[in-house]
């Protein structure tokens, strides 16, 4: 090891001498380039990267990246080398060896730049990649793959996604939930620990026609049952046999609405499962302005907090701002917001009409219209604005006027 060591450094000196003239750069051609695709499509494949070493070098090359390919080097001075890749998998990382011998010769190329060392012949010796080609065995000073690494398909991995849904689209928008971890019913093994995220992969049981999967959220847990039928068949002979999933079903006790948009696995994963939560059509938009009228202009105010007369949540909490958005109390037909300025709190009683209506089929809401100022303890009456709800809250429903 000291010895391969301290080769690479005399190298490196022996390049270093070079640098006074132009013409010497890059004239020796030792390193080789590494391709990563898939078996099914012969398609590129991105590659989460942990590290690389090279034996004999105690550098880690490409530390933590996704990439579609490598550049690594080899030691002119050995005619063999192995490289070792640490890659993050679903269920931990994973390591992968390549080792490939080759020759090196020294070529003379002038006086003034000396000698460069001639990298040629690349011959794959060993690996325990799903599957490695040896496609052009001639390194050259401008690098291009040498090897292309391919990958059996993953065949298990399923993908779900969160989605708000609004009042009116079916499909939502992305929607980032905040995770303490998911589990599974066939392995210890708790999946994206503190994580935040709108979509995750998962792995299905390929010794089971059923998973339950637990998410751990931060404000409470839930259940998903996925339901599939296996098939095993070899498609490709260098993976073997392999087990695929199809016919895919999903539900929840717990989730708003649950979704399959592809009963089948692909590779790489596409959304099979939309977790879709209802829309809340009870927040309201308050901005605060300067004067009545279309000439007010937002301000910014400075809060202790906003409580409502049915809940004990404390909302903007020593915050400053010039608009905020508001539950109301979609159980009663008028809400209570106290405003806990600088000054003092200021009380404002909001009344409303609540129609029942069913979204998307499945999430049982309340239509809010006819808003209106039942009482107010600012020295200006609010202005009423948007006398009905939507969501998500883009328009303003009520205006405070604090003059300046």
């Amino acid at each position: 090891m000291i010895r391969k060591v301290a080769l690479y450094a005399i190298f490196a000196l022996l390049a270093l001498s070079c640098l006074d003239e132009p013409d010497c750069y890059n004239l020796n051609n030792n390193v080789i380039g590494i391709a990563f695709r898939k078996i099914a499509d012969n398609k590129a494949d991105t590659v989460a990267i942990i590290g690389i070493t090279v034996n004999g070098s105690d550098s880690l090359f490409h530390e933590t990246k996704l990439a579609t390919g490598v550049e690594l080097p080899v030691n002119v001075l050995d005619d063999e080398v192995e490289f070792v890749f640490q890659l993050a998998g679903l269920d931990g990382p994973i390591t992968r060896t390549l080792r490939t011998s080759y020759k090196s010769r020294i070529q003379f190329v002038s006086e003034d730049c000396g000698e460069r060392f001639i990298i040629s012949d690349l011959r794959l010796e060993d690996h325990d990649f799903d599957s490695v080609r040896l496609v052009n065995d001639q390194p050259g000073r401008e690098v291009t793959p040498n090897y292309g690494i391919y990958r059996c398909p993953i065949t298990n991995r399923m993908k779900i996604s969160f989605r708000q849904l609004g009042t009116v689209d079916s499909v939502g928008a992305a929607m980032d939930v905040f995770l303490d971890g998911i589990s599974s019913d066939f392995s210890a093994l708790v999946l994206y620990p503190d994580d935040t995220a709108s979509s995750f992969l998962l792995p299905l049981n390929p010794a089971s026609t059923s998973v339950t999967y637990n998410f751990d959220f931060k404000e409470g847990e839930a259940d998903l049952v996925v339901d599939y039928r296996t098939v095993n068949t070899t498609r490709y002979s260098v993976c073997g046999s392999q087990t695929f999933f199809t016919d895919l079903f999903a539900s929840s006790a717990v989730f708003d609405k649950v979704r399959v948009v592809r009963d089948s696995i692909r590779d790489p994963a596409v959304t099979n499962v939309l977790i879709q939560r209802c829309p809340d059509t009870n927040f309201i938009k308050i901005d605060f302005v300067n004067q009545a009228g279309e000439a007010g202009r937002r301000k910014v105010v400075a809060l202790n907090g906003i409580t409502t007369d049915y809940s004990a949540e404390v909302f903007y909490e020593d915050e400053s701002v010039s608009s905020v958005i508001l539950p109301l109390n979609d159980q009663a037909d008028a809400t209570r917001f106290t405003f806990d300025l600088e000054s003092g709190p200021v009380d404002l009683e909001i009344a409303y009409t609540r129609t029942a209506v069913t979204l998307h089929k499945v999430c049982e809401r309340f239509a809010i219209s006819g808003l209106s100022i039942v009482s107010s303890g600012f020295a200006t009456t609010p202005e009423v604005r948007e006398d009905e709800t939507e969501f998500p809250v883009n328009k303003t429903n009520i205006a405070i006027i604090i003059p300046d």
